[in-house]
């Protein structure tokens, strides 16, 4: 007479720990199912944000999980990501991170088979079921395991960092990177870099795509910390990137165009020394923070791309040396058509041909009505010719690869970035109306003929009385200059 009753009680058990180890397996596996917490992202900001970050920061760095799904699957080596996470237990967000430092999310080199991070770990591709291996991702070869196919050089990555120990990325993480990169100077740059991008990366919830190459990358630096688009700052989120470098490191313009906007720290606000330059209608590029200003950059000059327009400095709400670079899908007048300026670049930073400098803004024309009249700008008097060529910066814009021993060479400049004709001599204009020397007021240095020095701004004239309202500041690079003694240190963003 129990039978029944007992065998239907016995059926019903098993039907729910069955759910529930279905359930425990899924949410292993799938490594969105656990958003981080709101202590979780308090903390992480508590880490990257100068002052306390408040609630509406929290919020907005917490994406919805519908979000972060749709955002993380439009990246191409996803899947690959994924199928490391659930073979070998490690964050998706570090493997990726790895990937990045290694290749830059490109074909992987030739010689990464002589690196024995990877080649130490080639086979792990074997412990992989071959039907999981995706039909598509960009850069799929026949031969197996090969140096140069994503898939192989991605498992490699994961099994690596597995054998190491790593685990999440907290001090597990850490200490499974040290041991990839080494205990040098150089390696422990590297490393840091890594496990800040990872960071910063799980932070935002989704992942850069891979350059379209449309734009040149406008500064030799590292992106540290919370420095990526979208991540929260005190009140606002960000506009832009933080790429770190030294002051005196010179700006390229990210393509051709026409100077719209020239202002002092006294004319942008939080923004400090602040260029624009308009290069369609549609397409427009921001610098911030620059200690100093090509003496030819005005509002109305055109400028090629390549061509160095400013030094890296730390004027404005900034809390160390860095480059604040924007991308205006727009006008540039247009700071609400900010997007993320990651996917554009190329990589590369053209060859540098140092003009001469002026300390700060010069003074002339306000901005330039993009709206009335968007690029079609009389072109303005020739610049100087430049005074020498200072040896090219190779294109990889993380320092601290090259000097790992195992490192990835950097890939080779490209020198057809810059223009075939250099202009003319400031002897031989004739008949431009703009002025291509600094104010009587603001004497500029004389042209460098090696690697630029750093900058000692001169003191300024008067700043003129802010027009119109100021962009929201960008107070924060993610920490300090970048050091071959030391890892840098934990990032600082306030704006």
């Amino acid at each position: 007479m129990l039978l029944p009753p007992l065998l239907a009680v016995l059926a019903v058990l098993c039907m729910l720990v069955a759910i529930a180890i279905s359930f425990g397996h899924d949410t292993k596996a799938n490594p969105l199912a656990a958003p981080p917490t709101h202590d979780e992202i308090a903390r992480q900001l508590t880490t990257d944000l100068e002052g306390k970050p408040s609630a509406a920061d929290i919020r907005r760095a917490v994406k919805p999980l519908s979000e972060r799904r749709r955002l993380l699957a439009k990246h191409p080596f996803y899947a690959l990501y994924t199928i490391a996470k659930q073979h070998f237990d490690v964050s998706l967000y570090l493997v990726a991170a790895v990937h990045y430092q290694e290749t830059g999310f490109k074909k992987a080199p030739a010689e990464l088979a002589k690196q024995r991070r990877w080649k130490r770990h080639r086979n792990a591709i074997h412990s992989i079921d071959p039907e999981v291996r995706p039909t598509r991702y960009p850069h799929r070869t026949e031969r197996h395991p090969s140096p140069t196919d994503d898939f192989d050089v991605v498992m490699a990555i994961a099994r690596g960092l597995e054998s190491n120990g790593a685990n999440g990325l907290g001090p597990a993480a850490r200490r499974a990177i040290g041991k990839r990169y080494g205990a040098t100077p150089e390696g422990r740059l590297s490393a840091a870099m890594v496990l800040e991008r990872a960071r910063a990366w799980m932070l935002l919830g989704t992942l850069p795509m891979p350059g379209s190459g449309e734009l040149a990358t406008p500064v030799k630096g590292v992106v540290g910390g919370c420095g990526y688009f979208g991540c929260p700052r005190p009140g606002h989120l960000h506009n832009g990137v933080d790429f770190l470098a030294p002051t005196g490191v010179p700006i390229h313009a990210a393509d051709g165009g026409v100077v719209v906007s020239v202002e002092s720290p006294g004319q942008s606000g939080g923004y400090g020394n602040f260029v624009c330059i308009q290069h369609r209608p549609n397409l427009a590029t921001c610098y911030a923070h620059l200690s100093a200003f090509a003496a030819s950059v005005r509002p109305g000059a055109r400028v090629w791309r390549g061509q160095v327009i400013g030094l890296v400095g730390s004027t404005g709400s900034s809390t160390a040396p860095h480059l604040h670079f924007e991308v205006r899908r727009g006008p540039a007048s247009c700071s609400a058509c900010a997007i993320d300026p990651l996917p554009l670049l190329s990589g590369e930073v053209p060859a540098t041909v140092l003009p001469k400098m002026v300390a700060t803004a010069p003074a002339g024309p306000r901005p330039l009505n993009v709206a009335a009249a968007p690029v079609a700008v009389a072109p303005a008097a020739p610049a100087p010719a430049p005074a020498a060529s200072a040896p090219a910066p190779r294109g990889d814009s993380n320092p601290g690869d090259a000097a790992t021993e195992d490192a990835v060479p950097d890939p080779p400049v490209d020198a057809t970035t810059l223009p075939p004709a250099r202009p003319k001599p400031a002897s031989s204009q004739s008949g431009g109306t703009r002025p291509t020397e600094a104010p009587a007021s603001k004497p500029a240095p004389p042209a460098a003929s090696t690697a630029p020095a750093p900058v000692t701004q001169a003191p300024a004239a008067p700043a003129p009385a802010p027009a119109a309202p100021s962009p929201p500041a960008d107070t924060g690079t993610g920490g300090a200059t970048p050091d071959f003694s030391a890892p840098p240190a934990a990032a600082q963003h306030g704006g």
